[in-house]
């Protein structure tokens, strides 16, 4: 079996969006994965980038045999969590699967790094105990971001945070995950540092916690917003980096 085309790697990570139990939104998103382009390709003078395929809500209709209501609402999840980007003009529409080269070659490494040392744990018989701490001890995949990202806050703030640190580790990697990009973190901090340096009670949420929260997408809408540009344009804009 052959990496290209044959088959896709599905991260666990599903498993935790509250889209996962909605059975269209869920069965739409494996259908974009499988869709997705593995290389770039041109179609009618076009490239369509690696991760992106090109449909129409009524071809999607007969292939995943959900309606073109179901669709619209499952694709709208999808955006509105930031793992799909579409762009549709009147004869055709665009689906780019955000974060395809993570999940695809990063999960892939992961997995190939993940029995090698299995192999290696089993042979040296370590208890579960000690394969539970190695493998929380161990660096994750975002280790680079994280130096960026939080690099990127210090300099700005003039602070001196922690890229070790767990919960900033936590916060981080659960934006990433969700498919936002390092630039979208720095927009983040320019813009709510832009808001609130001046003001002597909101500086003090100038920080990891309470930037790369649970209220990251909001702020990085209010940044947009007030910039003029379009989310849209945005996460494709990161895609194609």
């Amino acid at each position: 079996m052959s990496v290209q085309g044959n088959f896709v790697i599905v991260p666990r990570e599903l498993m935790q969006n509250a889209w996962y139990t909605h059975s269209p939104t869920i069965h739409l998103y494996i259908h974009c994965l499988l869709r997705a382009n593995y290389a770039d390709s041109e179609w009618q003078g076009i490239t369509i980038k690696r991760g992106q395929f090109v449909t129409g809500l009524k071809s999607l209709s007969q292939e995943t045999g959900l309606t073109v209501k179901q669709l619209r609402s499952a694709l709208d999840r999808l955006k509105r969590a930031g793992y799909v980007a579409s762009k549709a003009t009147n004869k055709y529409r665009i689906i780019t699967v955000l974060n395809y080269d993570d999940i695809q070659i990063r999960a892939s490494k992961t997995a190939v790094k993940g029995q090698a040392k299995g192999k290696q744990r089993a042979t040296n018989k370590k208890n579960k105990k000690e394969i539970y701490n190695i493998v929380e001890q161990s660096p994750t995949d975002y280790s680079a971001e994280i130096e960026v990202i939080i690099g990127y806050l210090n300099e700005k703030l003039g602070t001196k945070y922690r890229a070790q640190t767990v919960s900033t580790r936590r916060h981080i990697i659960a934006r990433l995950k969700e498919g936002y990009s390092v630039d979208d973190f720095k927009r983040v901090i320019d813009g709510k540092y832009s808001d609130w340096s001046g003001d002597s009670k909101m500086s003090r949420y100038l920080r990891p916690d309470t930037l790369f929260g649970s209220k990251f997408e909001s702020y990085l809408n209010s940044v947009a917003s007030n910039d003029g540009s379009s989310d849209l344009d945005a996460l494709i804009r990161g895609y194609n980096r």
